[in-house]
């Protein structure tokens, strides 16, 4: 998502970070693969049945701004067309 990539590398150099959690199950190696190619600049971690019942997802993509305590501050959930608008203005409010 190249949204989601710019607003990685505008906030990286402000105690930011973004982490990615794949949730295409029983699709390891093809997901793997398409990392390896695509490279992008932040981790992408491979979620399991235990991690998506904790963080309750229901819906792809879902972004979770968490604050420095480790608090969830905002879940977004499935896609729109305010997702990239919404993320930074939560990100810039937490910062």
């Amino acid at each position: 998502m190249p949204h989601i990539e710019a607003t990685y590398k505008k906030f990286k150099e402000r105690k930011f970070e973004l982490i990615s959690v794949s949730v295409e199950m029983g699709q390891d190696k093809l997901t793997r693969d398409w990392i390896a190619k695509l490279v992008p600049p932040y981790p992408i971690v491979m979620a399991d049945k235990g991690t998506l019942t904790a963080y309750g997802f229901k819906k792809t993509p879902l972004f979770l701004v968490i604050d420095k305590e480790g608090k969830i501050q905002k879940r977004i959930e499935g896609f729109n067309t305010q997702i990239h608008s919404t993320l930074e203005g939560e990100i810039e409010r937490l910062l």
